[in-house]
């Protein structure tokens, strides 16, 4: 309404509230249509407005509802089917605002207007063709209004209508409005998709597959535009004609991507199976799917049915077999399409499939099954591709080679996850060997369905021919052309026309999918014989890349010939046949290879290509161990001049290929020149050969080698009897074979009758070239010297380039010494001594020759430090440099992470690749670290171990200290880079010598022989620099060196005229204080008792006479970490902390008081000496943690302590420090700062005098302001413990002041903060202690009781409710003095109930908190008379707290309104679990304790609801029955019919007979069928109060429910078998046989359905003698053990039997009435049994045999035999039970596996070691009766194998499991050899085992006589099997026979095999007992 307009509306509800005048027109006569359209659209005004801005007269709307609902509902249904369209869809606008009204008037229309006529659903299609507001609008309203006014009872009973809402979309939904499509779809998915109290199956049963098909058709809609849409052309850029349909698919896609793709709101479930097992899934989306026909062309429908089959992929198999797409290949683009679609929905599915995330081991086959479901589709298979590789049609073989790749790249990804070990090594289901056998078993599934390799290669050599063909046609053209005509831009195009994008785009997926095929299934690459050396036909040519050929091809093929084994290519050897023009002619691939690399302008192809190449070399197995070599080589081809580079390539090409041919020769040369030099090296140092030469000591043994390397080398270590290191690989490969033969062909160039002059000279060039780099890679170049001096030899005429070689001879000849230096001969030119190689950019890791031998030889004393230290600050630049280099890369690597996977920018990915190359660094750093010469000379002579030189001792000495200082900021630089690579171990000999050479300082300093001072050793400075980068073990052995030193050493010595000034460390002492410090905690400070105590010691000796803070530190963290070190201190060192008082110091004292006697001694001698009182008041805050120590450490001292000494030192105490604390505790200054003070004063307390104690009593009461200060008051209490008076006196006056102190807490309005109710529960809980003996408790007892209740209620807990309750409980006793004054019992009751704060509190669900109140409460209830079991209920009620009678009904508005409170979930699980034992009214206890597992705070009580139920169904209220119903009310009042307790029985009929009353006069849909269905129970009852089985109330109360879902199946079949029944047998299983023999379609259903009711039924032994009198448990037994029964079928049958077997009498009569025991047997005989299924096995078994057993096994233990005298013999279970339960549990150990969960795994092995045991204590009664007994063995030697086989992998104990395995092959135990070769069954993983095992297993299949010896290890079976850590108990056993048959000779087996065993162990010969 307008404010300038009168409210007609507002005005007329205040003159006429009821709408008398109104209501009188309809009353009349019938009035005609346009009168009575008025009077509905004013009803509809009205109600409209109450329902919005009028709600204050929302009374008014609800009268209006009900009148018209009651009066008038029947003409409102006349002119609703009227035939005027104007009057219908005023009665819908109307209805709708009468639903509008709220819940309640929703509920009235509901019920009093039928929703279910199809009548109704006819005016939905009612259209306005003008688009006005029409009937179907307003139809669409009046629906909407259910979902949008109604709560969720309603919202579900509207849902359950079948066509209400559903006729909508039915009825043409594309023609709407957008404005009424937005309100559809927005209230949906509000009110129904959103809303968590509608469950999936509801929202599953309401959307269905058709009115899911119905949304969707609003994809393609057509309707009409009312809405602005200046957005959606905005945002989309797009015509006014499609914003509306772009809007209207926005909004349906978004609707139906949260209801079919949201696991929290939408209606999408899956199998877990992935569809594998048969299930049918989610028939609803599939249904939905199928009827997506527009998915391939609709990129939106495409995403719904992607995203639909990502969540749900169980339906991806039956999804492709149903849909009516084709995907058989043809030359169409509906074709492309569908395989579009087909790529979208297999690239969205997991990478890995989630069937490798279950917990349960799947068997290989189905787990196939189940991973080949989301990695390959169903459509797809070798036919197919084949077809579509056939066709003549580029896009079709496209898209086909893009679909295998995309297959096998999700292949690839399941592959290396199966492969990747440490994916399975803690994985408890698979093993990384059954995952290989798996990989096996999915390549051979995957070859299967992928198309032959045949053709695809035929692809690509019939695009090259069409390449070939199209070249030579336009080749003629060419020709036929004039020279003029032939320019360069046609040439251009015609290469443009020959790789046209599709062909590059074509090729380039085939070559990834040749790729793919390498990876993913190999054995299809090997069996396929191919040269693939073809498919370089047309890339490359004698004149190397061909410019044409589009980069990516050239980049594929390289990744082809780099993937497949060299195998597969002509590498090596000429073409060959009519295409050998076409690729080179004579020239073969590899040389092609290299014209491809050097002619290559892309980076990343040129590093593809060296890969490639160096690949083809390293598996001719030359190259083994000098590969690295060969990027010499071609970096220097790489470098040469393009003009110039052919002859090299020849020149390789032909050196290459005659070392591959013949490379024995070679190689040996290389090896008899590596002896040659380190013979002379060894002759040159003057010692034997042996001794310094290679590790090989024969040329043999080199020439053996290198045939394995050429062969192969994966025996290598084997034969040759050591380990090839790095270090070895230099010494023994210095340099390839390659080079002697290069040189041999150099030789041959430069004499042969082949010279040519430029063609020699370049080779010559590029291998002096070569060589000098090669040189300088050498770490002792010897070798290659003498190599190259043997070829440089020539004979005149001398060739064109002798100058070079003559330079170059002089360079290398440096390194020969002078007796093996030839001269150049024949050369005729001599070049100055100076001459050096021309300078070149250098390639390879420089190694350096012997650096130390060079330049002592030529510069002597001089030159060589300087020259010296030069080298080593270049080598510490360098390695910074490539630090920086290395950094720029990863940064270089970062930013080039997104580039394209197939478009990729070849420069991008070469420096990609670069960046990603870390070995360059870690290269670096071990060619520096590892070089002999830096390793052996450092710290050289500090070690006095110089290595091997030629040097006098003063140049040695020279160059040793300098090699050392130099090498020093290198390790400094070095040691971060590599931790933090992880490569430490190249600092080890270094720091070994660090350490050495410290540990040799400080030994000669010790002795007195060192006489340099400490600040000028170098082994110092290194120890101060790298510690931190040093191992543990070396820092603890340096550190207790230097703390074993002199005082003397580690303090600078002091001038002479100042020998007071303060002292100062020296150089070690610094160390030491620097080691301590700042050495990492896990190296140093280790928790080793024997170093910490050594270290303790030293530290505690120095620590007095250093003084240094630091030091203190570190002490006190030591004794903190090892305080059971404390008796090792000194005294001194607590005379040390008391003398220095920092307070590190005055820490380390505390401690040491408080673990060590001795120190306390020392302390109270201390405080006896003069001075020391004075000396603790100045410092009192220091000393106060050191005194707390004291005080609360004095009374434990040792018994040897002098008494005298103690009691001296409290004096002392006292006079120094009480008059102190007492001031500054009594001081008004505010509170302490610390709490110490009172925990000293309160310990001197005891020892106070009686005047000090006066004066603390007098003033402490009125300081007592946090709960931390009590601790003096309690003190003073235990003073007083003597005198009763005075202490009733002294906690009268505590108890004041804790209650003023409350009350003033519970006012300060503080109550938010936690640390103010932590203080105050503090408090509460001392008010309780100082409550007991206190009479009365206050002086003021009025004002204590009403400032404590006012106060302390508005914030009440437990705590304080606890208190509340001990206080009145005080308060009120009789014999209480004050008890008369107090205000009366009912006032307090009457105050506290009509508190404002009362409900709220009651309404609180903390278990502990209802506990407390429930004290309280029932205190009132027995003083005030109210009734207390009513008053217990209400507050035990878990859920929501009710009042209790008329009034709880009065807080709600209606009856229906209180069943909403009740959750229907555990209003069932009550049902389920009612307790049969509880009382309606309890004698003694209140509260029920069932002995059942099931938590009872998840249930209802039974005594409150049926309390409640009985208020609410009086015949003064109305009840909504169907509310009753649908809460599960009704069936747990049923299911109390079936309670032992007469009185809650009697309840029950009550509360039935009057719901009976209450359903005769209600209206809803269901009445009659509830009505019939109470009729057939009250005439099945015979008897007055009859107790029924559990059984028949559940199926009566699952019977009522099922009324309510008339859509399920069972619905129909209960319904039909209560038809029939006029009365229900008390004596049946109702409706077994019908539906478990039942031969309907759904007979799976009905079957699960009962067994449902046995499973969730069987309660008590009335159950079972019920379903064993009708021959259930025959029936269920024998379908059991059929075919027909499945997986889910069994597991109920065995819960069924479980809870049968609960009850002692049912579990004896269903093992010998059935021969249960027998039907185990049987299904143990399977091979395997699933893991549920084995689960419920042994539960059932732990079940039965715990429950047989009873009391017995106790009784037992007790009593085992018959006593002499005794009158009757001890009852025991019959022994052919025990040993029937034995043998099951026997065959049961072979179906162990470790997926079974710990419980399972706990009660089997519980039951068997109870079944041994009584088996024994059986046996032992039957010989105390002489009774016969055969077959006492317990275990066979099998039986004792398989509990140790099959304990070794629940254990997975390795070192078991080979150990059994080798027995059992050894001696060859049939049973268990089959298991020993299956992998799947023994596991890896290292686990402690238990010792002796093998020993025992092997013992025991050697002797004759297995049974006594299985009876020795069945003791080792007891005690160490099932978990307890007792390894001894076998050798005990074992030591204890020898003992008693040491002096007799018995030939029995067992002696024999204890004296084995006894002999064979070590140290058993007394094993502690």
């Amino acid at each position: 309404p307008r404010e300038d307009v009168y409210d007609v509306v507002e005005g007329y509800v205040k003159i006429s509230v009821e709408c008398a005048e109104i209501f009188q027109l309809l009353s009349g006569e019938k009035r005609p249509e346009s009168e009575m359209l008025l009077i509905f659209q004013v009803f509809e005004a009205i109600l409209l407005r109450t329902a919005s801005d009028l709600s204050h007269f929302h009374v008014v709307g609800t009268n209006i509802v009900k009148k018209l609902m009651n009066n008038h509902m029947k003409l409102i249904c006349e002119s609703l089917y009227a035939s005027g369209y104007r009057l219908a869809r005023a009665c819908l606008n109307l209805m709708a605002a009468m639903v509008t009204q709220g819940p309640e008037a929703a509920r009235d229309v509901c019920s009093h207007f039928d929703l279910n006529k199809k009548t109704l659903y006819t005016l939905a299609t009612k259209r306005d063709s003008k688009g006005v507001h029409d009937v179907r609008l307003a139809y669409i309203q009046f629906a909407l209004s259910f979902l949008i006014a109604g709560d969720d009872s309603t919202i579900v009973q509207v849902l359950e209508l079948k066509e209400f809402i559903p006729c909508i979309f039915s009825s043409g939904i594309k023609e709407d409005r957008i404005s009424t499509i937005n309100i559809l779809l927005s209230t949906l998915k509000t009110k129904v998709v959103h809303n968590k109290n509608i469950t999936k199956t509801q929202k599953v049963r309401f959307f269905t597959g058709q009115l899911l098909n119905h949304i969707a058709a609003l994809y393609s809609w057509n309707g009409i535009v009312d809405v602005s849409l200046e957005n959606v052309k905005v945002q989309n850029d797009i015509k006014w004609p499609d914003a509306g349909k772009t809007m209207v698919r926005e909004l349906v896609h978004a609707f139906l991507m949260d209801l079919c793709c949201s696991l929290k709101h939408g209606i999408n479930f899956y199998d877990a199976s992935l569809g594998t097992m048969g299930r049918g899934g989610n028939l609803t989306l599939l249904h939905f799917l199928l009827g997506l026909k527009t998915a391939a062309d609709d990129e939106l429908v495409a995403e719904l049915v992607v995203s639909i089959l990502k969540v749900c992929p169980d339906l991806l198999n039956k999804y492709f077999k149903e849909a009516t797409f084709s995907f058989l290949p043809r030359v169409k683009s509906t074709w492309s399409n569908n395989i579009k679609l087909l790529n979208k929905i297999y690239e969205a599915q997991p990478d890995i499939s989630r069937a490798f995330q279950t917990r349960e081991f799947i068997p290989l086959p189905r787990l196939l099954a189940m991973v080949m479901v989301t990695t390959v589709p169903l459509v797809c298979n070798k036919i197919m591709f084949t077809q579509a590789l056939n066709l003549d049609s580029k896009s079709v073989k496209h898209t086909a080679l893009s679909l295998i790749s995309v297959i096998l790249k999700r292949a690839l990804k399941t592959v290396d996850h199966c492969l990747n070990k440490e994916t399975w090594q803690g994985s408890g289901v698979y093993s990384a060997a059954v995952m290989e056998d798996f990989v096996r078993l999915f390549r051979e599934a995957l070859s299967k369905i992928l198309p032959d390799l045949n053709t695809i290669v035929w692809v690509w050599q019939s695009l090259r021919k069409q390449d070939t063909k199209q070249d030579d046609e336009k080749g003629k053209k060419r020709d036929n052309r004039t020279p003029a005509a032939c320019g360069a831009p046609e040439c251009g195009e015609c290469c443009a026309g020959l790789y046209d994008a599709e062909t590059i785009l074509l090729k380039a997926v085939l070559l990834q999918v040749i790729c793919l095929y390498q990876k993913v299934v190999p054995h299809v690459v090997m069996q396929y014989n191919f040269d693939f050396s073809k498919l370089l036909k047309g890339v490359i040519s004698e004149q190397g890349l061909r410019e044409e050929v589009p980069p990516i091809l050239q980049h594929h093929i390289l990744q082809v010939a780099l993937e497949l084994p060299a195998s597969k290519f002509s590498w090596l050897k000429a073409q060959e046949g009519p295409d050998a023009e076409i690729i080179g002619g004579e020239r073969s691939v590899f040389y092609l290879l290299m014209k491809m690399f050097v002619t290559s302008s892309h980076l990343q192809l040129k590093s593809s290509t060296k890969l490639l190449i160096i690949k083809i070399l390293r598996d001719t197995g030359v190259f083994e161990h000098t590969w690295k070599e060969l990027e010499l080589w071609l970096g220097h081809l790489d470098d040469i001049a393009e003009e110039q580079r052919e002859p090299v390539i020849q020149f390789l090409e032909r050196v290459l290929l005659t070392l591959v041919a013949n490379p024995y020769s070679y190689t040996d040369k290389a090896s008899d020149f590596v002896q040659e030099a380190s013979t002379l090296q060894a002759t040159g140092t003057k010692q034997d050969a042996d001794d310094v030469s290679i590790p090989i000591s024969h040329i043999d043994d080199v020439l053996d080698m290198v045939d394995v390397l050429v062969e192969g080398s994966e025996g290598l270590d084997e034969e040759i009897g050591f380990l090839l290191n790095e270090d070895m690989i230099l010494l023994t490969f210095p340099f390839s074979a390659v080079v002697p033969a290069a040189l041999e062909a150099r030789n041959k160039l430069l004499h042969g009758t082949e010279s040519e002059t430029g063609w020699s000279q370049q080779a010559a060039f590029t291998m002096t070239a070569v060589l000098t780099d090669l040189l300088h890679t050498q770490r002792d170049p010897l070798a290659l010297c003498l190599l190259l001096q043997a070829y440089d030899k020539w004979e005149p005429p001398v060739p064109p380039c002798c100058h070079q070689l003559a330079r170059f001879h002089r360079y290398y000849s440096r390194w020969i010494p002078e007796p093996a230096r030839e001269a150049l001969v024949s050369c005729g030119i001599t070049a100055p001594p100076e001459a050096r190689p021309q300078p070149r950019k250098p390639r390879g890791v420089f190694r350096g020759p012997p650096v130390v031998r060079l330049l002592s030889s030529q510069l002597g004393r001089s030159a060589g430090p300087a020259l010296l230290q030069l080298l080593l600050d270049l080598l510490r630049h360098l390695i910074v440099h490539c630090v920086q280099l290395d950094a720029q890369n990863q940064q270089k690597c970062e930013a080039a992470q997104a580039e394209s996977d197939l478009f990729l920018d070849m420069e991008a990915m070469a420096s990609l690749e670069l960046a990603d190359d870390k070995v360059t660094l870690e290269e670096v750093l071990v060619a520096i670290l590892r070089h002999p010469t830096l390793e052996g000379w450092y710290l050289a002579l500090e070690q006095q171990a110089l290595p091997p030189h030629t040097l006098s001792p003063v140049l040695v000495k020279l160059l040793a200290a300098h090699l050392s200082a130099g090498v020093l900021p290198l390790l400094m630089a070095s040691a971060p880079v590599l931790q933090s690579i992880g490569q430490q171990g190249l600092l080890a000999r270094y720091s070994e010598a660090i350490t050495q050479s410290v540990l040799k300082e400080l030994r000669n300093r010790r002795t007195g022989t060192a006489m340099s001072p400490p600040k000028t050793l170098p082994q110092l400075e290194a120890l101060q620099a790298l510690h931190p980068y040093m191992e543990g073990a070396q820092l603890r052995e340096v550190t207790l060196a230097l703390l074993s030193l002199p005082e003397a050493q580690l303090v600078a010595q002091r001038p002479a005229q100042s020998p007071r000034e303060k002292r100062h460390l020296n150089a070690l002492g610094k160390t030491l204080v620097q080691l301590l410090t700042s050495s990492p905690q896990d190296q140093l400070q280790s928790s080793e008792l024997l170093w910490a105590s050594e270290f303790v010691k030293g530290l505690g000796a120095l620590l007095p006479s250093l003084a240094v803070d630091e030091l203190d530190a570190v002490f006190l963290h030591a004794l903190q970490r090892e305080p059971v070190l404390a008796p090792v201190v000194g005294v001194d060192v607590l005379d040390y902390c008391l003398a220095r008082r920092t307070q590190a110091a005055l820490s380390i004292a505390a401690l040491l008081l408080q673990l060590s006697c001795t120190h306390l001694v020392r302390f109270e001698l201390w405080c006896g000496r003069p001075g020391t009182g004075p000396c603790l008041q100045e410092r009192l805050d220091d000393f106060l943690p050191l005194l707390h120590a004291y005080l609360r450490g004095r009374t434990q001292g040792h018994f040897a302590r002098p008494a005298g000494v103690s009691s001296a030192v409290i004096p002392v105490l006292r006079k120094a420090l009480w008059r102190r604390l007492q001031t500054r505790l009594l001081s008004t200054d505010g509170p302490l700062a610390s709490g110490l003070h009172q925990e000293v004063l309160a310990q001197l307390v005891p020892f106070a005098r009686a005047k000090d104690l006066a004066v603390l009593m007098d003033h402490l009461p009125g300081l007592l302001q946090t709960p931390g200060s009590w601790s003096v008051a309690d003190s003073v209490s235990a003073v007083l413990e003597g005198s009763a008076g005075e202490l009733c006196a002294w906690r009268r006056t505590l108890l004041e002041s804790c209650v003023k102190w409350l009350i003033v807490s519970f006012s300060g309005g503080q109550q938010d903060h936690d640390s103010t109710r932590d203080q105050e529960r503090q408090m509460l809980l001392r008010f309780n202690e100082l409550l007991v003996g206190v009479f009365p408790i206050l002086r003021e007892p009025d004002y204590t009781l009403k400032g404590f209740r006012q106060t302390g209620v508005p914030r009440c807990d437990h705590v304080f409710l606890k208190a509340l309750h001990a206080s009145i409980e005080r308060l009120y006793l009789p014999e209480n003095s004050v008890c008369a004054k107090l205000i009366p019992l009912p006032v307090v009751h009457m105050m506290l109930s009509q508190h404002s704060l009362f409900l709220p509190t009651l309404l609180t669900i903390f278990q502990a908190f209802k506990c407390s109140l429930r004290c309280f409460l029932l205190y009132f209830c027995f003083h005030v008379h109210v009734p207390p079991t009513l008053l217990c209920i209400s507050v035990l009620f878990p859920s929501r707290m009710l009042l209790w009678g008329p009034a709880a009904v009065e807080h709600h508005k209606t009856p229906g309104d209180v069943l909403r409170l009740l959750d229907r979930d555990r209003m069932m699980k009550t049902i389920l679990h009612f307790p049969q034992n509880r009382r309606l009214l309890p004698p003694e206890e209140l509260i029920f304790k069932d002995r059942s597992t099931v938590d009872l705070d998840g249930l209802y009580d039974p005594c409150f609801l049926l309390h409640l139920f009985s208020e609410l169904t009086r015949p003064e209220f109305v009840l909504d029955c169907r509310k009753f119903l649908d809460s599960n009310s009704l069936g747990l009042t049923v299911t109390a019919l079936s309670s032992y307790d007469p009185h809650m029985r009697a309840a029950a009929y009550y509360v039935l007979a009057a719901y009976y009353s209450q359903l005769e006069g209600a209206r809803f849909r269901e009445q009659s069928q509830v009505l019939y269905l109470l009729d057939v129970v009250r005439n099945g009852i015979r008897t007055q109060n009859m107790r029924l089985t559990f059984t028949l109330t559940l199926f009566i109360a699952k019977a009522a429910l099922q009324i309510l879902k008339p859509e399920e199946h069972m619905y129909l079949k209960i319904s039909k078998f209560l038809l029939s029944h006029e009365y229900l047998n008390m004596n049946k299983v109702p409706g077994f046989y019908q539906f478990f023999y039942s031969s309907d379609l759904e007979q799976k259903t009905e079957r699960a359905w009962v067994l449902g009711l046995l499973r969730q039924g069987m309660r008590d032994k009335y159950c079972y003698e019920l379903c064993a009198r009708r021959g259930v448990f025959h029936i269920i037994l024998s379908f059991c053990s059929s075919r027909l029964c499945d997986d889910d079928a069994q597991n109920w049958i065995l819960e069924i039997l479980q809870n049968a077997a609960r009850d002692a009498q049912s579990a004896y009569e269903i093992l010998r009435d059935y021969s249960l025991l027998t039907w185990i047997l049987h299904i143990l005989e399977s091979k395997f049994l699933e893991t549920q299924l084995l689960s419920n096995i042994i539960s059932l078994l732990h079940t039965l045999w715990v429950t047989n057993l009873g009391d017995k096994g106790v009784a037992s233990e007790g009593q085992p035999s018959c006593q002499p005298g005794s009158q009757e013999p001890p009852k025991l279970l019959a022994l052919h039970l025990v040993n029937e339960f034995l043998y099951v549990l026997i065959v049961l150990t072979r179906h162990l596996r470790p997926t079974l969960a710990s419980a399972q795994l706990t009660s089997f092995f519980g039951a068997l070691d109870s079944v041994l045991k009584y088996r024994a204590t059986v046996m032992q009664a039957f010989k105390d009766m002489n009774r016969f007994t055969v077959n006492e063995t317990v275990l066979s030697t099998k039986d004792v194998l398989i509990l140790l086989h099959k304990w070794s992998l629940l254990e997975r104990d390795a070192k078991l499991q080979e150990d059994l395995r080798a027995a059992i092959e050894k001696y060859q135990v049939k049973e268990l050899l089959s298991e020993c070769q299956d992998p799947t069954v023994w596991c890896s993983p290292n686990c402690a085992h238990f010792p002796h095992r093998a020993l025992c297993v092997l013992m025991i299949l050697s002797i004759s006589s297995p049974a006594t010896a299985a009876f020795l290890v069945s003791l080792y079976i007891k005690d160490v099997w099932l978990g307890a850590q007792r390894p001894d108990t076998l050798l005990t056993h074992v030591q204890m026979i020898c003992d008693a048959t040491e002096d007799t000779l018995s030939d029995e087996a067992i002696v024999i095999l204890c004296k084995d065993i006894a002999a064979s162990v070590p140290d058993a010969g007394r094993p502690a007992i």
